[in-house]
């Protein structure tokens, strides 16, 4: 079984960047690209781009695992 990463325990939603973006092994601006096309599952507060921490899982192939607390 693969671990969930430290970052994702126990979270809602996490940051689109740097959180999201270096999971996904991407830098800032293809992570934001990727974000306004869609490919990433986001929404905003305020100023911020929160992604939910279940379609990462999803987009990190571990949508079979709950995170624990």
């Amino acid at each position: 079984m693969i671990e969930i990463p430290e970052q994702l325990r126990g979270r809602a939603v996490v940051d689109l960047w740097p959180t999201t973006g270096e999971l996904l092994g991407m830098g800032r601006n293809q992570t934001y690209a990727a974000a306004k096309a869609g490919e990433i599952p986001t929404f905003r507060v305020g100023v911020r781009w929160k992604v939910p921490t279940a379609k990462l899982l999803d987009l990190l192939g571990l949508s079979d695992q709950t995170p624990a607390a």
